[in-house]
């Protein structure tokens, strides 16, 4: 904890606590910086991104959607950013409401991505939290199973088909508005083993393989 977080005494934590942030669990830190400022009282206190703050955020166990559980971080005071983005914003002023953030010229347009399943339920990472992607205006998304952010999706099998994950629906294209990308699947039919035997019990006298839905003729 350290309260009247001024300029001198900001510089000298500001890159150990980041590092900490990389090293720990941030969601097991209780951390309290209170009366943020600059040089004088009424400056904020100047980062040079908003990547402390998302470090912070995560200590506040936030979840995707921006729903906050246990909240062991407290931050008060002002800070200024060069840029944030709206969805950035949003979420910071409701994990700290009395926390000023400024930034040049105006919030950058974010959108949300959220990746779901075949049958439209939202996809998790590994730590069973929905995922999305928090993406600026006229920026791409991109595959969240080739950057390791999540297991690959699966379908379960039916009695005709076994499905495997074969990509998205979606992902392309620049965004420019609130989307939803599904998982998609190319599906394998089944095959099942047919057996004849003479008398219940006994050892079958032929044993075959063949598709779900061929029709199976009587063994002569």
């Amino acid at each position: 904890m350290v309260e009247d977080c001024n300029y001198t005494i900001m510089s000298t934590i500001i890159e150990h606590l980041s590092e900490t942030l990389n090293n720990h669990d941030a969601s097991q830190l209780n951390i309290r910086l209170t009366g943020l400022h600059g040089e004088n009282e009424s400056s904020a206190l100047e980062l040079s991104s908003v990547e402390l703050l998302e470090k912070l955020a995560r200590a506040n166990a936030i979840d995707s959607y921006g729903n906050i559980g246990t909240a062991p971080c407290v931050l008060t005071g002002k800070v200024h950013v060069p840029e944030i983005g709206t969805v950035q914003l949003a979420k910071f002023r409701q994990l700290w409401p009395n926390l000023d953030i400024s930034y040049d010229g105006e919030a950058v347009p974010e959108w949300t991505v959220r990746f779901v399943n075949a049958n439209g339920v939202a996809l998790t990472d590994f730590n069973n939290k929905p995922y999305i992607q928090i993406v600026r205006n006229k920026n791409s998304a991109y595959d969240p199973v080739v950057a390791n952010e999540i297991p690959t999706p699966t379908k379960a099998a039916d009695a005709q088909y076994s499905y495997t994950f074969s990509g998205w629906n979606n992902l392309t294209g620049l965004v420019e508005s609130n989307r939803t990308v599904t998982a998609t699947y190319t599906s394998t039919i089944n095959s099942y083993v047919v057996r004849w035997f003479e008398e219940p019990g006994e050892s079958p006298i032929l044993s075959y393989t063949e598709n779900y839905g061929t029709d199976i003729t009587t063994y002569e």
